[in-house]
């Protein structure tokens, strides 16, 4: 008997120092840190943030969050809920904009196009460009300005898209029309006699095209 009612008490106490840390905001403060840190890392993955502190904003009614980057820059966040904040609310929205300025933005200025591509290598063109096979005469090129635009859709519906992508090669002055339709299921429809294969890998909605030319 004596030893069930020590388990009983040590039970007790135990739920009760949890309970306890819990109230007192010491538990969700961990919670509230382990799952901000999960969902920048994984969502802005170009940024190195390190956690600066966490405290209770009556004000807001949530846990105002901080932290910076590596050229310690603050970066403060809002979460609710005060005994599970697991979701980043005031803040996000700026830090997402940012974002996309800082490092979106610098990678699509990164992007090098080329006028002439080797078999097998994957590049960057642009449409309207004629874009020569290295060592032949041949050359093709995307005949129409494409962008990256889903289309829309009404709420709550489910549909297949794709972008077609108009091509012409250019074999020993022979040309030969192609369509490559980029989306949920991308094909190529090429005429029989080309033997080169065109393949988009990517579409930017500035219209720069990712591109690979087999055969």
């Amino acid at each position: 008997m004596n030893k069930k009612r020590i388990l009983i008490v040590t039970i007790i106490l135990i739920l009760a120092t949890i309970f306890g840390l819990w109230v007192s905001g010491i538990i969700p403060k961990q919670i509230a840190r382990i799952s901000a840190t999960n969902y920048l890392k994984r969502n802005f993955p170009k940024i190195q943030l390190e956690y600066v502190d966490i405290e209770w904003s009556s004000s807001f009614e949530g846990y105002t969050i901080k932290f910076k980057d590596e050229n310690n820059e603050i970066y403060a966040f809002i979460m609710n809920n005060k005994y599970f904040p697991v979701t980043l609310g005031q803040g996000l929205f700026g830090f997402k904009e940012t974002y996309k300025e800082k490092y979106e933005k610098q990678e699509t200025e990164s992007i090098n196009e080329v006028t002439q591509i080797s078999l097998g290598e994957k590049a960057w063109i642009n449409s309207l460009t004629k874009i020569k096979i290295k060592n032949t005469d041949d050359y093709f090129e995307i005949t129409e300005k494409v962008k990256w635009k889903v289309p829309e859709h009404s709420e709550g519906t489910t549909i297949s898209f794709s972008i077609s992508i108009p091509y012409t090669f250019v074999v020993d002055g022979a040309s030969y029309n192609g369509v490559y339709e980029l989306g949920d299921s991308s094909w190529n429809k090429k005429a029989e006699e080309l033997d080169y294969n065109l393949k988009v890998i990517n579409l930017t909605k500035d219209g720069k095209i990712r591109i690979e030319v087999t055969k």
